[in-house]
């Protein structure tokens, strides 16, 4: 229980810390991704670097492989997100958009029924998710930070599209 409160407060604070490396230290979002996944793939190698591990992923390595792709762009995506627009839109699409993506995708393959209260499920988180989007543009207009913008959410939207791809991936390993 403390690893995952841990590890959520780490996500949490992890968009904050993002846009401040950016914002205030000149880092890029490609430099902050690369060496994120670095420090991960080193600490993943030492707790689960085990040969009799890799053995047993032995039928499962191109959907890990692919999953771990997905994760990859998914945050470079999420940064680039907050590269332009902050930390909390960005954060708030990769939270709320991949479980909507996953539930869509199980109704259009006959995994799910769709009945009016699911139906009222999504229809609410996306249509939330878009107020708040567009709630954040509501300032002053003006064509540059419209564009700005637009490439913030489609940024975040492509992180959430990605997060959702290594769900599927890694639905068997």
């Amino acid at each position: 229980m403390a690893a995952a409160c841990f590890a959520g407060f780490l996500w949490g604070t992890g968009a904050l810390v993002v846009n401040l490396l950016i914002q205030q230290h000149g880092f890029r979002p490609e430099t902050i991704s690369f060496w994120r996944f670095v420090v991960g793939s080193v600490v993943l190698l030492a707790v689960f670097g085990r040969p009799s591990l890799w053995s047993a992923s032995r039928g499962h390595r191109l959907a890990v492989l692919g999953a771990g792709s997905c994760m990859a762009l998914y945050v470079l995506c999420w940064f680039l997100g907050i590269e332009r627009i902050g930390a909390s839109i960005p954060t708030l699409i990769a939270l709320c958009l991949p479980p909507v993506l996953v539930t869509a995708w199980a109704v259009l393959r006959g995994r799910e029924t769709l009945d009016v209260r699911l139906f009222l499920l999504l229809a609410s988180a996306l249509g939330g998710t878009v107020l708040i989007v567009l709630r954040h543009g509501g300032g002053e207009s003006s064509p540059t930070s419209d564009s700005v913008l637009l490439a913030g959410a489609l940024f975040s939207v492509a992180s959430a599209l990605l997060y959702a791809g290594a769900t599927f991936l890694t639905r068997r390993p």
